[in-house]
């Protein structure tokens, strides 16, 4: 990992890094080397007032990238090989949406994911942890600066 942020990635101020489970050892593990972590827990209480209210962060952070793309803040994607744009594509177009009972959005989880037969989109996840627009996980640099960890 540091071999790749230091050759690939130099002026990356920031890593977010997804707390839970594996993820608090790789983040302490980051620390330890010198990188800036910021924990990005998609489970945590979503950001309030947004006029769009959210169940949790992982819903919050995957409508942030939907409204990117349909916004244009996300258009080129040119750099990836055919393969892992396709992938993404199809990894982020997986997950379904719903409202709960008190008309929170809610991002499909994994375990709900798994039961249709369907595999945990971590790359997708790896994209959304880099790029979603959330205050909470704003960080020092610009999203072209941040580089998203996901350790499942």
């Amino acid at each position: 990992v540091l071999s790749i942020l230091n050759k690939r990635y130099p002026s990356v101020e920031i890593v977010r890094v997804d707390p839970i489970g594996v993820g608090a050892y790789f983040e302490k593990w980051l620390k330890d080397q010198g990188v800036p972590t910021l924990p990005a827990n998609v489970a945590e209480k979503p950001t309030q007032g947004k006029g769009k209210e959210f169940k949790n962060m992982r819903s919050e952070a995957w409508w942030s990238i939907r409204d990117q793309f349909n916004g244009g803040g996300i258009a080129n994607l040119d750099s990836l090989s055919a393969k892992d744009r396709d992938d993404l594509g199809g990894q982020l177009t997986t997950p379904k949406y719903s409202y709960d009972g008190q008309g929170k959005l809610v991002i499909e989880s994994k375990e709900a994911m798994k039961r249709r037969g369907v595999s945990s989109p971590d790359l997708a996840d790896a994209f959304v942890l880099a790029f979603a627009d959330v205050p909470r996980w704003a960080p020092m640099g610009s999203h072209s600066d941040i580089i998203a960890a996901t350790i499942r």
